[in-house]
């Protein structure tokens, strides 16, 4: 039984219980992907892997049995294929980049290379595999940013979203929060296909370093040099924002700063970011945070329906034999 994925629920719902039985399940096979399989045993881990992972996560806000398996799905097809879009896309990660993103993992942890790699190989790990499970990361978070970055809206848009019952219960937790608030700037250069991420980074250390020497103030380099242009256009800032706004990395980085202090090269999905925190406060939410807070909640679902629209077309042509019933 052979189907076209038209939308990555049709994957999950067209093979009902009676042509599931007829079908049969292959010992040891989940899914046949065009010549191509995945294994029983890879899907039932990436299935534990996400229970785990819903553990940590409200009762009331878990997936489904049936939404859980469309996400393993989407999680699977997506890494068996991720090298192929990033080719078609124009993307790769070298190994120099690689490397430099484990040294980064090693410094972070306040180690060098060889201990760590002493450390994964005496977990049981192949030192090779792991090298191209981090380029995978790399390679998967520069394929969905490159997807995501063109994605756009209006204030009307935002407007609009603010009034919905979603944002209003947010609204509401946020109102009754005694919540740090960060009013954080910020010099994104990204990493894409036109910019590797060696001169990513030494763009922004050089911009960096520009500040620091007082050749040029913060605010002028992030409106004549930052990536993000609706934080450049207002000298960088990003205003007041709460925490689980922005990225982890983002994040982490900024709540260490000390006010008025820059700092070093940052990485997340984006790019490298230079960060300064311009002020702190703890309290009352006011509307220019409760508008930030819209604004990145609702780039986050437009950006989510961007990017699965691309990855529908992307697998339109991609045949799907399912083997395993329903966990």
């Amino acid at each position: 039984m052979k189907m076209r994925i038209l939308s990555l629920v049709a994957l999950l719902t067209l093979a009902s219980p009676t042509a599931m039985a007829r079908l049969g399940t292959v010992d040891g096979i989940a899914f046949v992907i065009n010549d191509d399989i995945i294994t029983l045993a890879d899907w039932e881990r990436e299935m534990q892997l996400a229970r785990d992972e819903m553990s940590y996560i409200p009762p009331n806000q878990r997936l489904s049995g049936q939404e859980l398996e469309e996400y393993v799905t989407k999680v699977i097809i997506t890494t068996k294929y991720q090298d192929l879009f990033a080719k078609q896309a124009g993307l790769h990660v070298q190994n120099n980049e690689v490397d430099a993103a484990i040294a980064d993992i090693a410094a972070r942890n306040g180690t060098d290379i060889a201990t760590l790699r002493e450390y994964i190989q005496y977990q049981g790990m192949d030192y090779n595999q792991y090298r191209e499970n981090i380029r995978g990361q790399m390679l998967a978070a520069r394929l969905q940013n490159e997807i995501v970055q063109s994605t756009s809206f209006s204030e009307n848009e935002i407007d609009l979203y603010m009034k919905t019952a979603e944002f209003q219960k947010l609204k509401e937790r946020m109102m009754s929060a005694n919540v740090s608030q960060h009013k954080v700037s910020h010099i994104l250069i990204a990493v894409n296909k036109d910019t590797s991420e060696t001169k990513a980074l030494q763009e922004a250390n050089r911009l960096r370093e520009r500040i620091i020497s007082g050749d040029a103030s913060f605010e002028d380099i992030a409106r004549a040099n930052s990536q993000d242009p609706l934080s450049a256009a207002e000298d960088g800032s990003l205003g007041w924002v709460g925490l689980g706004q922005l990225a982890p990395e983002f994040e982490k980085a900024m709540v260490r700063l000390s006010k008025d202090e820059l700092s070093q090269p940052v990485r997340t999905a984006y790019g490298y970011h230079l960060i300064k925190v311009n002020d702190r406060r703890t309290g009352f939410q006011d509307e220019e945070v409760i508008r930030n807070v819209a604004r990145e909640y609702y780039f986050r679902k437009k950006a989510a329906a961007t990017f699965d629209e691309w990855l529908n077309r992307m697998l339109s042509d991609v045949y799907v034999e399912k083997r395993v019933g329903t966990q």
